[in-house]
């Protein structure tokens, strides 16, 4: 039994992910319309991902709290990584499906009504993750890939744990 399972079942229990699938799951629609395929899955995380450092490079520069700041730098390094791992998995598939890709371009923003940087950094980010959860979710039930279902778990497993943390973080900050 794989050693973050718990965390994964944690994680698709509190997102209501756990099974029966939702509609737009059991459709294979949590990526903009998209079908789902390990091709339009790793695509679309890509993108995701992508949009994941843009938005951490664009707010480290206004974050204060230094643990804040370490996230962000942390997210654009390990995002970076995967970013690099998916598109090595994409190449015996075609490379990437533009269309996944571009259906999950710039679907994160930092909420503007937070009260500092430090908040709309880990808001958006909170969101960015739950994102990235549906998505790992669906090819963990609808893959038939190894190499896909262990980067869907690893995915749950990281970012599960990163939005205990972010949901904390921001609890004590007075945010949502």
């Amino acid at each position: 039994m794989h050693t973050g399972l718990n965390i994964l079942v944690a994680a698709l229990l509190t997102l209501g992910l756990f099974f029966p699938l939702s509609a737009a799951q059991a459709a294979g629609d949590t990526m903009g319309g998209v079908s789902y395929s390990d091709r339009s899955f790793l695509s679309a995380m890509i993108a995701h991902h992508q949009d994941g450092v843009r938005m951490s490079q664009d707010a480290l520069p206004k974050l204060k709290d230094g643990r804040v700041k370490a996230w962000a730098k942390e997210v654009i390094e390990d995002q970076r990584k995967e970013i690099e791992e998916m598109g090595e998995m994409l190449k015996p598939m075609g490379g990437s499906d533009a269309k996944a890709a571009t259906a999950m371009r710039h679907m994160d923003m930092l909420p503007a009504h937070a009260a500092s940087a430090d908040q709309a950094f880990v808001a958006g980010m909170l969101e960015h993750h739950k994102g990235a959860l549906n998505m790992a979710a669906e090819a963990l039930v609808l893959s038939k890939d190894p190499k896909v279902i262990e980067l869907a778990v690893n995915i749950i497993e990281a970012q599960a744990k990163e939005m205990r943390d972010y949901k904390e973080w921001l609890l004590k900050a007075g945010g949502k």
